[in-house]
């Protein structure tokens, strides 16, 4: 037995188990052709030896990095018009282990792990790869932020490349956030340090979203940002208030701004919260300017984080049609990393979204399934207030088990006191316990914790919800006005304003409003989820369930 430090590449067929379904001789003759005519050659020039052959991947070592990322590069180029082959390769400097016919080794481990972050005819690299390169080879690759990788501690930062496309310059790129240090008054010593303080905190806890790059400007050596962070901590008399920016950097423009102010009784409990909400509303923001930046590459050419940025851009709708165009990205990220913990998350939210939009019980067994994948999901990210938000939609929604569901969110609101999402999910849990003034009161602090206003219309519904359950029909109505400001064009919104208006008397609104819901579309709608009501509320439920569309 021995180890010996090298540079590992991984590679990988995209699709391969489908390709194999659809034509197996097909499938057979074009892998084999792929190894011996370009895989193994190429290698060959560029002294790789292959560890290992699977039937849909192989394990390569170099002794030079240079050396693997030509050869990796050089393969992707030539396959770039296969007509059936894609490869992922996933690339890491480490130590491999041999003992007679096998290869192991924590190196191989993040390399393969790195394989399935990839994009289908790209390339994955650790950091610790990356810094070995220079010169136009290094400039090839671009961050991708820091991976949670499974089985891995810790997050590993990514460098992707992809092949060349005929795109507009810069619009495949990743954001690069440089936060600048926050200017503070008045000037003093105690002022000072929460300014430095405040800052500490924002870089540690934006660099662990992935898919960007914060860098610090006061330590950074070479700068190609997207944004500039900047900020002013003002501090008086008890209060503070911070102001936060994101600036684009091409043009100066500000594209994101937001006050944040705050007793200073407690210090440090101002800098979490702050920070907290300063977290989820850049990544919000974010969230869209991936969803942009990826538009244009098609489906079959994009990577994990590519078809997750997709998804999540899809929350900014109520309208169920373009939420089923958005399934083909779960289904896409399930076919490229079907045990990926993001992918797993997601996908069980949205399977739960779905469902209920449509008013539909979730069977006892695809409950099952879905807390199953959630479990998973957790193991790779114990930390992840997401995560625990999720797991309680499918306690509460697949299993009826109110209390687990309770016990998840609350946990999801320890680990981030002012997540917005974890108290949206919470409320229903307590609207579900019949404690409807619990959830008015959980629902009020959402609306003073975040600004991410693609929730909004999900409050202000389950917000009607609890005003009808404790018959304040007017509060039910000024609910239902704020969402339909916000969305207009949902019939479950004017139905539900119809029969609101009949608790108040007013038969003529209520005339009106049945008028333009008769003529909309009895379609789901994505922010108007069936809650768990007493039994007393069925017939309201009945009358807003959607009866067409899907």
């Amino acid at each position: 037995m021995g180890s010996r430090l090298a540079a590992i590449i991984v590679a990988d067929i995209v699709g391969y188990s489908g390709m194999m379904a659809r034509d197996e001789a097909a499938g057979i003759a074009a892998v084999r052709e792929i190894n011996d005519s370009k895989l193994v050659p190429v290698c060959n020039r560029h002294a790789g030896e292959i560890l290992k052959r699977m039937g849909d991947g192989w394990i390569i070592a170099f002794g030079s990095v240079s050396s693997a990322l030509a050869c990796a590069t050089e393969l992707q180029s030539a396959l770039a018009k296969h007509p059936l082959i894609k490869l992922r390769i996933g690339g890491h400097l480490g130590d491999i282990t041999e003992d007679e016919d096998e290869f192991y080794g924590a190196g191989i481990n993040v390399a393969a792990r790195l394989e399935g972050e990839a994009p289908p005819g790209g390339i994955m690299i650790s950091q610790d790869l990356f810094r070995q390169l220079s010169g136009s080879l290094a400039a090839q690759f671009e961050s991708a932020g820091p991976l949670e990788l499974k089985n891995i501690p810790g997050p590993v930062e990514g460098f992707y490349w992809s092949p060349k496309k005929k795109v507009t310059p810069g619009e495949d790129k990743r954001p690069v956030i440089v936060a600048e240090k926050i200017e503070f008054g008045p000037n003093d010593e105690d002022t000072r340090a929460a300014a430095l303080e405040l800052r500490d905190q924002l870089l540690m806890n934006l660099s662990k979203r992935t898919g960007i790059r914060v860098v610090d400007a006061l330590t950074a050596t070479t700068l190609d940002p997207s944004y500039f962070l900047r900020g002013r901590l003002r501090m008086a008399v008890g209060k503070a208030r911070l102001n936060i920016s994101l600036v684009l950097a091409e043009t100066g423009e500000p594209v994101f701004s937001q006050n944040y102010q705050g007793e200073t009784t407690d210090i440090f409990a101002f800098f979490d919260e702050t920070v907290a909400r300063v977290n989820a509303d850049i990544r919000n923001h974010l969230n869209n300017y991936d969803a942009e930046r990826v538009k244009h590459v098609p489906i079959e050419e994009m990577g994990l984080s590519d078809l997750l940025a997709r998804v999540a851009s899809t929350g900014q709708s109520g309208k169920y049609q373009e939420w089923m165009d958005a399934r083909k990205y779960f289904d896409r990220a399930l076919e490229l990393n079907p045990d990926h913990p993001m992918v797993l998350g997601m996908s069980s939210m949205g399977d739960v979204l779905f469902a209920r939009a449509k008013f539909e019980d979730i069977s006892a067994e695809r409950a099952d399934a879905l807390l199953n994948d959630v479990n998973l999901a957790l193991v790779s990210m114990p930390k992840s207030d997401y995560m625990f938000a999720v797991r309680g939609m499918c306690f509460l929604f697949g299993k009826g088990d109110i209390a687990s569901a309770k016990r998840d969110c609350q946990h999801a609101l320890k680990l981030n006191p002012t997540y917005y999402f974890g108290r949206l999910i919470l409320s229903l849990v307590e609207m579900g316990e019949g404690k409807f003034g619990e959830a008015l009161k959980t629902l009020e602090q959402v609306e003073s914790s975040a600004t991410e206003m693609s929730y909004e219309p999900m409050r202000q519904v389950n917000l009607a919800f609890c005003l009808y359950c404790s018959d304040d029909f007017q509060g039910c109505a000024n609910a239902l006005d704020t969402v339909i400001q916000l969305q207009p064009g949902f019939w479950t919104l004017y139905r539900f304003k119809a029969i609101v208006q009949r608790k108040l008397g007013d038969t003529e609104g209520a005339a009106a409003n049945d008028d333009v819901a008769d003529a909309l579309p009895k379609e789901p709608t994505m922010f108007f989820l069936k809650p768990l009501l007493p039994s007393r509320y069925s017939e309201l439920l009945d009358a807003l369930a959607p009866t067409e569309g899907f």
